[in-house]
């Protein structure tokens, strides 16, 4: 089983496999994606974030050097 307990389980416990031949099963946790999902989200939102405000950032005009 691809995954890890705290202690050996008393009892059974819900998994998902691919079909009967299948030699793996994942625990039946949504649980375990949210801390690297939410993660990842808030990377993709800061990042946009930085790209919309260098984006929208007004331009200084150009100064011509003195001769």
């Amino acid at each position: 089983m691809d995954t890890t307990f705290d202690k050996q389980p008393a009892e059974p416990v819900a998994t998902f496999v691919d079909g009967p031949t299948s030699t793996t099963a994942v625990e039946k946790d949504n649980g375990v994606w949210l801390l690297p999902g939410g993660t990842g989200l808030v990377c993709l939102l800061a990042g946009a974030w930085n790209i919309r405000s260098a984006v929208k950032r007004p331009r200084e005009a150009l100064v011509a050097a003195p001769a």
